[in-house]
């Protein structure tokens, strides 16, 4: 993530086919943890892969001590006779922008307390006040490529989004047509948080932490206890978990609900299809995830329990948005397919980032939705008939597309890493499990 963000910054098309080898790496190496056989073929080397693995921990926790340490200090020290803040000015800012809301999150926050006060909150959202009422950065707004923005290709400049932002803060709530100001997520992610809101806790970022840290320990404990620390250090290193969580974008709220789906879809299916019904409610990066989920349960389970499945994660969802689509359907629909609908600018570490850096000229998001099909469609016919042998890769699978997406952010399919690697450790690497499975296989 970080070499793709270098190469779009830099304009290096050396860096970011590099970055482009790692992701296709990476996904390839989530893709071999699904595989059964891989055990098999690993289990000659799995002392040198603890060993790596242990070194590559250590030396992550060392290296954030260094920068914990560098950072607790800065403003204060100086070298070479000049203070940090002078050699490195926009430091701070990024660390700044890093703890605060993002835009999705102002929105969302926003969207919480209009519907606790008896507004629609998708005819009420409001980015300009957002963006005054939770001092949201510059950083953190999406661009629209139409008025002022509208010859702005691939992607706007610092100064003229900071123009616009600034125009959205003394707009007195009046929205610049410039920045995106719906409220493009389904009803759970505002439903969810009404709860806490009423009792007084009005943070998302905190709320979204008191959904997955009780999942995350549920998920500990069913893990078996010789594997227990490969969990939680991975849950420790995992960056994605805790800038979504700083953040307090809606994938925090999806994680937990879209990691018990998949962890109790063989023994408490009906449970598993609640909770991917709320995981649908909250995100739509979830209904990709939904296409490899029905599909698993037919091919598993049948026909039957698949209709029985369909209603329940249905009636999840339809419970917690139909009273928004009833009161505006059009207000709705074009607010939870505005990613989709709106004239975006192009952003991400896919392939579109070759857009974004300026190599390629392609300004109509047309041949990527294309290709983002495609690759859908042919990962959803190969696991039709290929998950019963290896049911975690649809994991993989859903997120593949988003990677040839007109917009690709990394928060899109960051977290299946760490889902597969619960999902399976705690399915397939029980006790119980080990017992069952015709080939035990020794854990490395």
């Amino acid at each position: 993530m970080a070499i793709s963000y270098l190469g779009i910054s830099h304009q290096s098309i050396f860096v970011l086919i590099i970055a482009l080898i790692f992701w296709l790496v990476w996904f390839t190496l989530i893709i071999l943890i699904t595989l059964p056989k891989t055990d098999q073929l690993l289990h000659n080397h799995s002392l040198l892969f603890k060993r790596t693995a242990v070194i590559c921990f250590f030396t992550l926790i060392i290296f954030t001590l260094i920068e914990i340490t560098f950072l607790s200090t800065y403003g204060l020290g100086v070298v070479n006779g000049e203070k940090l803040n002078e050699i490195m000015p926009g430091l701070q800012t990024n660390i700044d922008n890093v703890f605060t809301y993002n835009d999705s999150a102002a929105l969302c926050h926003q969207a919480v307390q209009n519907t606790i006060d008896g507004h629609n909150p998708y005819a009420k959202s409001n980015i300009a006040e957002a963006i005054v009422e939770f001092n949201v950065p510059v950083a953190n707004i999406t661009p629209l490529r139409q008025g002022k923005l509208a010859e702005a290709f691939p992607y706007p400049e610092e100064e003229k989004l900071e123009k616009i932002w600034q125009e959205a803060i003394n707009s007195n709530g009046s929205i610049p047509e410039e920045l995106e100001s719906k409220l493009n997520y389904p009803a759970g992610s505002i439903i969810m948080s009404i709860p806490f809101f009423l009792m007084g806790l009005d943070d998302v970022r905190i709320i979204g932490f008191l959904f997955f840290l009780p999942v995350l320990i549920y998920a500990t404990f069913k893990t078996p206890k010789h594997l227990r620390f490969i969990l939680i250090a991975a849950i420790f290193v995992s960056l994605e978990l805790w800038s979504s969580w700083i953040n307090g974008g809606a994938g925090v709220f999806v994680f937990p609900f879209m990691l018990l789906a998949w962890m109790l879809w063989k023994k408490q299916t009906y449970l598993s299809a609640l909770f991917m019904g709320l995981a649908i409610s909250m995100k739509q990066i979830a209904w990709f995830f939904l296409i490899f989920y029905i599909i698993l349960i037919l091919k598993t389970m049948g026909i039957r329990k698949l209709f029985t499945v369909i209603f329940i994660l249905a009636s999840a969802f339809l419970a917690i948005n139909i009273p928004f689509i009833i009161e505006e359907p059009k207000l709705w629909i074009t607010s939870i397919f505005a990613p989709v609908l709106d004239n975006l600018f192009p952003l991400g570490v896919g392939v579109v980032s070759f857009v974004t850096a300026g190599f390629i000229d392609i300004q109509s998001p047309l041949i990527f939705t294309i290709m983002e099909i495609i690759v859908l469609l042919s990962a959803a016919i190969w696991y039709f008939y290929n998950c019963r042998c290896y049911p975690y890769t649809g994991l993989v699978l859903a997120g593949i597309p988003l990677f040839f997406a007109w917009r690709s952010l990394p928060a899109y399919f960051l977290y299946i890493d760490i889902i597969i690697l619960l999902v399976i450790i705690i399915n397939e690497y029980s006790s119980k499990a080990m017992i069952q499975s015709s080939k035990p296989l020794q854990i490395i």
